[in-house]
């Protein structure tokens, strides 16, 4: 979610839900998740521009509780014709590309990312606005290498 707020488990349920679908239909994972960011990683940088989009896409068709379209930053929000462009939780999503360092914990099973992609696509990150997919410049380059460009 977009302001850091943690909201409950039962109005982010939806959000987390769209989330892990997304990834498994574009061939990512979940690494890391809190109440206000989460880590993905993917194999191929086409994958993870696909799946923040799906993710946008999905969490703007879901259906959300009242209660947390009463909050200001998930109400509705329309562009200067009138069209709404967003309800509901938003996500703020930093992308870039690289190999990060990992282990695996041993108590929980769970394995750890960390190095330069992870420390720059937080960053870009935090440069977003809910609702927005912004790449660093890497993964764009690496983007028209292999015939992305421009799209």
């Amino acid at each position: 979610p977009d302001d850091g707020q943690f909201l409950g488990m039962m109005e982010v349920k939806p959000y987390l839900m769209v989330l892990r679908e997304s990834l498994a239909r574009n061939s990512g994972f979940e690494v890391c998740l809190s109440p206000d960011w989460h880590v993905a990683c993917f194999k191929r940088g086409m994958d993870a521009l696909r799946w923040a989009v799906q993710v946008q896409m999905d969490l703007f068709h879901s259906k959300w509780p009242e209660q947390l379209k009463d909050l200001p930053q998930c109400q509705d929000g329309y562009d200067k014709y009138g069209r709404m462009v967003h309800q509901g939780l938003r996500v703020r999503t930093g992308m870039d590309v690289g190999t990060a360092l990992c282990c695996r914990d041993e108590q929980t099973g769970r394995t750890t990312y960390w190095g330069t992609p992870v420390v720059r696509a937080r960053v870009v990150a935090q440069a977003c606005r809910g609702g927005e997919i912004l790449a660093s410049e890497e993964l764009v380059s690496k983007l028209r290498v292999e015939g992305y460009a421009d799209e």
